[in-house]
């Protein structure tokens, strides 16, 4: 009797370490392989501009009186914009006339400086370039760190923005030097102006009493209002710009190269995160020359401008203007029923995609040929069939022929 219980209790303690150490299905998470619309897009954010925008200039030198214009302020084509009284304008006195001289020379001798940088700042470029091409050799033969390897890159980055910044110095010089040539300029204009119109006492009658109208060229919206005060101007002075928003906003969008490739005059665009309601629009047209542009990490990427036109009215947008920012995702191809597996399936095994489907509670390594893919979804060009369940998420550890159980949600 003894005998039996002896094997009666290691038999029990048998069954316990067996069902202890009995291999239990996997819980997975899992879905099932269908058909449904299915849309390549790419995203990438952009900023409106004015395609055509008109610079309202004096057309004569005289005194300009107030403008009562504001920006946003909507004018119709031959609108009364301002009105100047011709024949005022006062000669520069000498003192006026030798600051507006030295004005200019000390423009000129900033831009020799600004050359002198921007030439140094190309050859610090130069010199980091063959700096960092021989670290990465180095590194690549594994005798410098990934540290020394960092650094490089960085001192190249650092240098070429150093020539950005030397190349917009250099531009400002330029400009400061057309506003004090200019400034000559219209002394001269005005001093053959005040020598004609004193000959004949008619003729100055004339230019000091009728005022000279300056109309709207169009009609649409003030963008900004660059001579608000009532004062002195010359031939060309700016007074203020106009731009037809209804017509002539459009979105600049700076893809990557690598994106750009993939869009299309025509294809559709979902504007959002301006303000409002999500706009449509469509590519006008993908600009064939590239430019470097750094991120903010300061990683040199290539870029290339895409132009996108609103579609729909314009009262959608009546509150958007020239400079927001927006956020555009462009479709560059779209079906309604394409046999899709979701992206969270995938996985790589060796150069091609993979998932796990289970087959009667199983593991079985399928795998796959996708063709057109987004976040969510990819086409399945070969490899699986509609209502194919697929595990999401797939461990590392899960392997062909293990069993698993769909996890509770």
């Amino acid at each position: 009797m003894q005998q039996v219980i002896k094997w009666v209790a290691l038999l029990a303690v048998l069954a316990a370490l067996l069902f202890a150490f009995w291999p239990r299905p996997v819980p997975v998470d899992v879905a099932r392989v269908g058909y449904r619309a299915l849309a390549e897009t790419v995203s990438e954010q952009g900023r409106t501009r004015v395609r055509n925008r008109f610079q309202v200039s004096a057309p004569v030198a005289g005194h300009l009186q107030r403008l009562e214009l504001e920006a946003g302020d909507k004018v119709q084509q031959g609108q009364l914009l301002a009105m100047i009284a011709p024949g005022t304008a006062r000669l520069l006195d000498s003192r006026e006339y030798s600051e507006a001289a030295a004005a200019l020379d000390g423009a000129h001798a900033a831009k020799s400086i600004s050359l002198a940088r921007l030439s140094q700042a190309r050859e610090n470029v130069r010199l980091a370039e063959q700096d960092s091409a021989r670290i990465e050799s180095l590194y690549a033969g594994h005798s410098v760190g990934l540290a020394e390897l960092q650094r490089a890159q960085r001192d190249l980055a650092n240098a070429r923005a150093e020539v950005t910044a030397a190349q917009s110095e250099l531009a400002l010089r330029e400009a400061e030097i057309k506003a004090a040539a200019s400034r000559l300029a219209g002394q001269q204009t005005l001093t053959n102006a005040s020598a004609h119109v004193g000959g004949s006492d008619m003729g100055a009658k004339t230019n000091t009493e009728a005022a000279v109208p300056v109309l709207a060229p169009i009609s649409g919206t003030v963008l900004q209002v660059l001579q608000k005060s009532a004062q002195e101007v010359l031939p060309g002075t700016l007074l203020l710009e106009l731009a037809d928003l209804d017509r002539e906003l459009e979105v600049l969008v700076e893809l990557l190269t690598s994106d750009a490739v993939r869009v299309s005059p025509g294809d559709a665009v979902e504007i959002n995160d301006w303000g409002g309601a999500p706009l449509r629009g469509t590519v006008d047209r993908v600009e064939p020359g590239g430019f470097i542009k750094f991120s903010a990490l300061g990683v040199e990427e290539q870029r290339v401008n895409t132009l996108i036109r609103f579609s729909g009215s314009a009262v959608e947008r009546a509150r958007l203007g020239d400079g927001f920012r927006v956020d555009c995702t462009i479709t560059t191809w779209s079906a309604e029923q394409v046999l899709s597996v979701p992206i969270s399936a995938l996985f790589r095994q060796g150069d091609a995609w993979a998932v796990f489907k289970v087959v009667n509670d199983r593991l079985e390594l399928v795998p796959l040929e996708i063709g057109h893919k987004n976040a969510s979804y990819a086409e399945v060009l070969a490899g699986l069939s509609e209502d194919d369940i697929v595990v999401l998420y797939p461990d590392p550890q899960l392997a062909p022929g293990v069993k698993v159980i769909q996890r509770d949600e």
